[in-house]
């Protein structure tokens, strides 16, 4: 499945009939098949069977491009055509800086196959206890700065790697939280308060 096994080049592309535009992009080529939504349904078959999440007609502009952070579909060349582009969250997260550090730390003493999902999960609630520690009997903002960001880092690292483990794209999540919560907490009704959102 393509969201499980991300062509790296166009040799490992080529098993799904496209080609790779970037290190984290590939892209594939959908002939009209004489309406956009039967080419859609041809289009939104071959996202279906690789992981991917469905796109409908409605979704397009009047350039007839739809974009998400993930894929997206455009019109393309003389003849009457749609190119998907599909781009991998996880393979995007790899390649930006201090967490392919963190990456190639895990990799070069092989601890892959121990980052399951279950421990990477595990492991960030302890290092959440002992960043939590560091301010037992202490006021607030006594706290030894070094040893916190030691702490935090730790949380940080296995959140980082929970999230490349399961393809998650991390501004992505944290974007559609933020709306959730907008929901939630409207500003006429939580600024100023640390009640919850049932509570308002």
């Amino acid at each position: 499945m393509l969201k499980k096994c991300f062509p790296n080049n166009n040799n490992e592309a080529k098993a799904y009939e496209g080609d790779m535009l970037d290190d984290s992009t590939f892209f594939k080529v959908f002939p009209f098949e004489n309406s956009l939504e039967k080419t859609l349904e041809s289009i939104n078959l071959f996202l279906f069977n690789n992981g991917y999440h469905k796109v409908i007609s409605e979704e397009f502009d009047e350039e007839m491009s739809y974009n998400d952070h993930k894929f997206s579909i455009s019109k393309h060349g003389y003849n009457e055509e749609l190119v998907l582009f599909v781009k991998n969250p996880a393979r995007i997260f790899e390649l930006s800086g201090v967490l392919r550090k963190l990456q190639d730390f895990r990799d070069e003493r092989d601890w892959e196959q121990f980052h399951n999902s279950k421990d990477l999960a595990l492991a960030i609630s302890i290092e959440a206890s002992e960043l939590l520690e560091l301010f037992l009997w202490k006021n607030a903002e006594d706290v030894d700065m070094d040893k916190m960001e030691d702490e935090l880092a730790d949380v940080l690292s296995f959140c980082f790697l929970l999230a490349e483990k399961n393809g998650i794209n991390i501004p992505e999540i944290v974007a559609n939280k933020i709306a959730k919560n907008a929901l939630k907490y409207p500003v006429s009704k939580a600024k100023g308060t640390a009640k919850k959102y049932n509570e308002l």
